[in-house]
Parts: C-alpha cells; structure tokens; sequence
C-alpha cells in the first residue's frame, strides 16, 4: 500500500475532507477552557527601549488555554502525536500550539500494520518541538501546569514518546519530579497507541499564577541575595548553530564586568536550576540556553540579549521577562547569512557592551534600593 504522507497545509486538510478521511471532531471532542488568567502586561512600542534598534516581532500571546477530551476507540500515531478513529485523521487532534504546515507528515496508511500498544485513557503530551530544550521548557511544563490547574484526575496518565526519554535533560527533569505523581505511559516507537479516551492540551502563555510553576516543580531555591553574573556562549560546544563569530572580541569586556563565561549545556539539568537561581544578570545570544532564566523566579534578574538582526520573529524571551518581571534589553547583531535558525553572526563590540552596561546599571540600582 503507497504511503500518503500529508503535511497538514490548509489545502491538504480540505483534500482530506473532500476523500472522507478528515473526521470531524463536533461528535467525539469536549473542550475544557481552563479558569480565567490575569491580562498580559502591555508590549512597549518597539521603537523604544528596551529594545536597541529595528523592530522585533512578538507572536501573539495565548489568553487562555483549553483542554480537549476525545472519547474513542482511538489511534495515535507516533510521530506526530495526532489521533485517529479508524483510518480518519481527528481534526483539531493536535495541541494548536504551531501552525499545522509545521508539523510533520501523518502517514497512516505506511504504518498501519505495525505493532499496537493499549491503554484504557491518557493525556497527550506530544509535539514535535520538544526535543528542544526551550520549547520543553516553555511549552510543554506548561502543558503539565495547566493539567493541574484544571484538576484532571490522577489516575489519568500522561502520554510521553519513547524519543523523549532519550533527551537527558527530559529524563533528568522526570527523576527530578517534573511529573509529581501522575503516572506515564511511554508510546514506544514503531507503535499505534490505542485508548479509549483521550486528552490534548493547549496551554495559555505564561499565566500569571503559573509563572514559577517550572522552577518549583524542579527544586529552584532562587536566593535574591545572590548576584552572580553569566555570559551564555554558543561557541564553547562544537556544532551549536547561531554562535557569534566575533565573541573573542566581546570577552574582555564581559569579564570586566565580571561575567563567567558558561556552557549551560555542559551541565547536568539540577546545575543548571542551581546556577541560575542564583544569577542576578545573565547575557549572551539568542538561544535555548538563556530559557534557564526561569529558574530566577521570584528573584531579580536582568538579562541582556543578543539577536541576530535576521531573526526578527518569536520573540519568547522577552516573554518571559516581561511576566517574571525581570529587566530586559535587547541587541542585535549583523548576520550575513539569511538562515536565521543557523547562521552566526556578528556584534559591534562597543553597542553590545552599552547593552549589557543597561542591564548592570539596573542591577546595581535593584540591590541599592
């Protein structure tokens, strides 16, 4: 049998609609809207501080987070996490935090035959960004905090692919009670998962109520006394994308205000918590390693960030700031590449010390006062 691997575009679902295998979800779905959230703090103009120059763009926040129950029998597939009920695709299966042009191809039909693994019901935690250390921390604790928060039994377990449990900081989260005392299922690969009932979870961005949710959860202690300062590099570890070519230049001056330069990713994940519960100013180039912010929770921080100026959109840190009330400033570097996922950069030397400098100058007025 051919395989269809259908990318889930617009036009795709339609054509799927139209061949009788895109089920619709009005019969076999009940959403569950979690309690209401305190409104976001407002996004300054963005040709004011604390962003340096140029325009960077902010995806828009999510309000309010939902729940979803299917009832069954049900399939998941693996690679994707979306459901189906016999051979029809479950429309709205997935959680609804990226476009569905984003998500990989579903390709039932290739898969079909293979081995099935059954539960009675589960919650899904599944999506393809979590393998990436900041999306794992801003979307999928997320996912647990807001399954609290709406109170769903406890016998219900979660869902985790069996490729999550090769990522060491996941398991490492997972031994340091990330889960609390729900039990998990792992959908082990090459496996249809088949329930009879089932959950997704849409999380609202940062909820006020929820915003040290992940630093508690994994043992944070943020000391407000402490003050120690951590310049996140890129290029201390071979084959990290994004790392700025002329970091070199930028040191002396980092240390001088004295930084410790730091590969957070060299560190076992309860290090990580530790270090940066303590860090009363962080800086360094946009990337996973700078999510370790959260772990400051309920402490002052300052972070000063730098971007490439290609990489204009999803703007997450500044997110974060914004709703754990740390200071933020950002900077952007000269890219001459156009992948913005990928390519290095480089900084003007001078602009981003006068960054950082703003962020030293707030602290150093945070613990005068």
């Amino acid at each position: 049998m051919g395989k269809i691997g259908w990318r889930l575009t617009p036009s795709t679902l339609s054509r799927l609609e139209r061949l009788g295998l895109l089920r619709d979800d009005a019969d076999i779905a009940a959403t569950r809207v979690c309690p209401p959230i305190q409104d976001d703090p407002p996004f300054p103009p963005y040709d004011l501080p604390p962003f340096e120059r140029n325009p960077i763009c902010c995806p828009t926040p999510r309000k309010t987070g939902w729940i979803r129950e299917f009832r069954g029998p049900l399939s998941v597939e693996y690679r994707t996490g979306f459901f189906y009920k016999g051979p029809r695709l479950v429309r709205n299966s997935w959680d609804g935090l990226h476009p569905p042009e984003h998500n990989y191809k579903t390709d039932p039909l290739r898969d079909w035959r293979i081995r099935h693994q059954y539960i009675d019901e589960g919650i899904s935690l599944a999506g393809i960004w979590y393998g990436n250390y900041h999306h794992f921390l801003i979307d999928f604790t997320a996912k647990i905090e807001l399954v609290e928060r709406v109170g769903l039994p406890l016998s219900i377990p979660y869902i985790i692919t069996e490729s999550m449990t090769k990522k060491r900081f996941f398991t490492q989260a997972w031994e340091l009670g990330l889960f609390g005392s729900r039990p998990v299922v792992v959908h082990k690969r090459r496996h249809w998962l088949e329930a009879r009932r089932l959950f997704t979870v849409h999380p609202d961005r940062f909820a006020n109520r929820a915003d040290d949710f992940i630093a508690k959860r994994l043992g944070a202690r943020p000391d407000p006394r402490s003050r120690d300062r951590l310049y996140i590099s890129r290029n201390l570890s071979g084959g990290v994308a994004r790392g700025i070519r002329n970091e070199a230049e930028l040191i002396p001056g980092l240390t001088a205000r004295g930084f410790e330069i730091v590969d957070p990713a060299s560190w076992p994940l309860k290090e990580q918590i530790e270090r940066f519960a303590s860090a009363s100013l962080v800086a360094g180039p946009h990337g996973a390693g700078l999510t370790n912010i959260m772990f400051r929770a309920g402490a002052p921080l300052a972070l000063a960030e730098i971007i490439p100026d290609n990489k204009v959109w999803r703007h997450h840190l500044y997110e974060v700031c914004r709703h754990l009330r740390f200071f933020y400033v950002a900077t952007l570097g000269r890219s001459t590449l156009p992948s913005y996922e990928t390519a290095p950069f480089d900084v003007d030397v001078d602009v981003t010390l006068r960054a950082v400098d703003a962020a030293v100058d707030w602290e150093r007025r945070r613990y005068a006062s």
